[in-house]
This record gives C-alpha cells, sequence and structure tokens, in this order.
C-alpha cells in the first residue's frame, strides 16, 4: 500500500509561482491560494491513503 502526504497548500509551489507568504495580504493572493489548494484536493479525490492539510503555515514530517 502507498500512503500520500500532500499539504493542499504547498509552499514551494507557491513560492515558484511568485506569491509572497503571509506577507501582505491581497484578493489576488488570496483567491490563488484559494483556487491552489481546491485543485489540489481535486487531483487528490480519487487516491485511497491520502493525509492532504489544509494549514498554510507549518510544515509537517520536517521537524523534530
Amino acid at each position: 500500500p502507498v500512503y500520500i502526504v500532500q499539504s493542499l497548500f504547498d509552499e514551494a509551489q507557491m513560492q515558484m509561482s511568485k506569491v509572497p507568504l503571509l506577507t501582505g495580504g491581497t484578493y489576488g493572493k488570496w483567491t490563488y491560494i484559494q483556487k491552489l489548494g481546491k485543485q489540489v484536493a481535486q487531483s487528490l479525490q480519487n487516491i485511497r491513503g491520502v493525509f492532504a492539510p489544509s494549514c498554510i503555515d507549518h510544515e509537517i514530517l520536517t521537524k523534530k
């Protein structure tokens, strides 16, 4: 079995898309982040064994 861990709001992906994280809130940034989360959730919809947290500010499984 395979178990997938994927954040709905991938920090690295957003940085590559030139979205400065958590600095200055604009409607455009918020809209982009919401759209990204929905697209990731949709892409994982038919996969069994997925843990997809929706917290944008915490890294998972990278800290002790």
